[in-house]
């Protein structure tokens, strides 16, 4: 895997487990939607797990491609949901956590190793999606995708990284 994919990888566990706490005061309902449309997990009108009809213009979907793609992508949903809802819980028990409290170091150290074990989950279910929409597309879709990864980068300042 290149550097920029990792980097991007990493990125985005970071986000679907720190991410929720910049919605804590929003509904529910509306959170997760919003969550949902901004790692690319919906359409942006509400149906979550659809891949976007742009993406699927853009890589020349066929179908039966995009119908894979929200396939693979709804089937994963529950498990994503479930480490952001992880993590959620877990960034609020360390707010919780008293600094008086004699036990501090440790529900910090414990809280740490749970934080990277929720990272690490998301790493390998992100990768297990991103394997398995690769095995749906074409090399030339592939190759699409590689592309507009590339310039997502490099808008967001990562473009000079090794790749």
């Amino acid at each position: 895997m290149n550097q920029s994919m990792i980097m991007t990888t990493i990125v985005l566990a970071f986000i679907a487990v720190t991410g929720g706490a910049a919605y804590a005061g929003q509904e529910e309902g509306a959170r997760k939607d919003r969550w949902a449309r901004s790692h690319g997990l919906t359409d942006g009108v509400g149906m979550p797990g659809a891949i976007s009809d742009r993406m699927a213009d853009r890589l020349g979907l066929d179908e039966n491609q995009a119908q894979s793609v929200t396939n693979v992508m709804e089937a994963a949903r529950p498990e994503f949901e479930a480490l952001r809802e992880r993590g959620h819980t877990l960034r609020q028990s360390i707010r919780d956590f008293d600094p008086a409290d004699p036990d501090y170091g440790a529900l910090l150290q414990n809280a740490s190793v749970e934080s990277g074990q929720v990272a690490a989950e998301l790493v390998l279910l992100t990768g297990r999606v991103r394997a398995d929409i690769h095995r749906i597309l074409t090399p030339e879709q592939r190759q699409s995708l590689a592309d507009m990864m590339a310039r997502f980068d490099g808008r967001r300042g990562r473009g000079s990284q090794a790749r």
